[in-house]
């Protein structure tokens, strides 16, 4: 009987292909998460500096408003610089969930398609045994035929 044959293998590899390229996916979209976690981490340490700095000078001896007044800017713009790195995490939170669907489904696929291989090539090597079978039932009854015919002669 002839090799099994996968018929979904083209399928398969393109559905793995797709999977792989939406882990891959995921994967960016964890690393921008990260990245965006990084720079609010920064910002936070700037402004814990510029209200340090901000107690310091208004502690002195000499009070500078003009220092007072840029360090309040400075701190109000990088408040608002977190402010948008934190509405950026939440759409990038919202894109990893998307693309953890898209995922999972892709998974799904891809094992859908396995097990229907799978079951495949069980009915390939049940249809090999039963030919197999056939050719020693067919063999078997040829040589009961020979040994009786001799014993007749």
């Amino acid at each position: 009987m002839k090799r099994f044959q996968p018929r979904f293998a083209i399928i398969s590899r393109i559905r793995e292909n797709e999977r792989d390229a939406k882990r891959q996916s995921l994967a960016d979209a964890y690393r921008a998460e990260s990245i965006l976690q990084e720079q609010k981490k920064e910002l936070l340490e700037q402004i814990t500096e510029v209200l340090n700095i901000r107690r310091e000078v208004t502690h002195a001896k000499k009070l500078q408003p003009s220092i007072l007044m840029t360090s309040q800017r400075y701190e109000h713009d990088l408040r608002a610089q977190v402010q948008r790195i934190d509405e950026d995490i939440t759409a990038v939170r919202k894109e990893i969930d998307k693309r953890q669907e898209e995922l999972i489904l892709a998974e799904k696929e891809v094992r859908t398609l396995e097990v229907l291989n799978e079951r495949l090539r069980a009915e390939h090597r049940i249809a090999e045994q039963r030919e197999e079978q056939k050719l020693l039932d067919e063999v078997a009854s040829r040589r009961h035929w020979e040994k009786l015919s001799k014993q007749e002669a």
